[in-house]
């Protein structure tokens, strides 16, 4: 099996290292990476783009390609053209910070692996939460990615069409383990919003999101409530976006 890695926080980023430590001996391993940051750039993937790919040695993940695209266009790029044969499964992140609730619709890491859902793959978005008065050890979230990807590999062998989970890993202080893993559906409530207001040397006025991350609805049942709690949190989605209520009816139209 050949299994593509990518992240949108750019290839010299701590949970790449950790999601390809945690892979090591599964599977045929291939990095496609940004060479930059993207976070927050959701699922673009702009078609008229032109997008520079080099086939480089990092120093520590080994020879990868690393691009000047958004992460979406990475998987795009390696299931569609630039690696033969193609990969089977998607991996993505591990992010640094967590990607539940409504961030799914702003993650360029969830993105990625949609993307790869779309496109036919058995798709893996895993994020750390992170809380800035504890430490991080990405040598602890390598071997609790582990676990999930036990739990992936798993349900892979069980299926026969292609799934997307979201994975989000909490961040305990040391020595505590998390509380388990809860298979829960993702929160709709918004996120914090709060914005600080500065006049710019033309006149016109900058904002600056200033949001509190932990400060956001938490509502019982959801991923954000259990990650929140000290649980792994998996989620799994669909790209059917259309409402249960649609009417799916057909009508005579009267305009011009």
């Amino acid at each position: 099996m050949r299994c593509l890695i990518t992240n949108d926080d750019g290839i010299d980023a701590p949970g790449l290292r950790a999601l390809q430590a945690a892979m090591r001996g599964r599977a045929d391993v291939v990095v496609v990476a940004p060479d930059a940051e993207w976070s927050g750039c959701g699922h673009g993937a702009p078609p008229s783009d032109p997008v520079a790919v080099r086939r480089v040695v990092h120093p520590i993940l080994g020879e990868v390609h690393v691009t000047d695209g958004r992460p979406a266009e990475c998987v795009r790029l390696a299931l569609h053209g630039l690696l033969n044969p193609p990969p089977e499964v998607v991996l993505c992140g591990i992010n640094r910070g967590g990607n539940s609730g409504v961030d799914i619709y702003y993650s360029g890491t969830v993105g990625a692996a949609r993307e790869g859902f779309i496109l036919g793959c058995p798709a893996l978005a895993i994020s750390q939460l992170i809380r800035r008065e504890l430490p991080e050890d990405w040598d602890l979230v390598t071997a609790r990615a582990k676990v999930v990807l036990d739990l992936f590999f798993e349900e892979l062998g069980r299926r026969r069409r292609p799934f997307l989970w979201n994975v989000n890993l909490p961040h305990l202080p040391p020595g505590v383990a998390p509380r388990g893993i809860a298979d829960v559906p993702v929160a709709t409530a918004p996120i914090h919003f709060a914005y600080d207001r500065a006049r710019a040397q033309d006149g016109a006025f900058t904002y600056r999101y200033c949001g509190r991350y932990f400060e956001r609805p938490a509502p019982p049942g959801t991923d954000v409530h259990y990650l929140f709690g000290g649980w792994v949190t998996l989620s799994e989605l669909t790209t059917d976006v259309t409402s249960p209520q649609a009417t799916r009816a057909e009508r005579p139209w009267s305009g011009p």
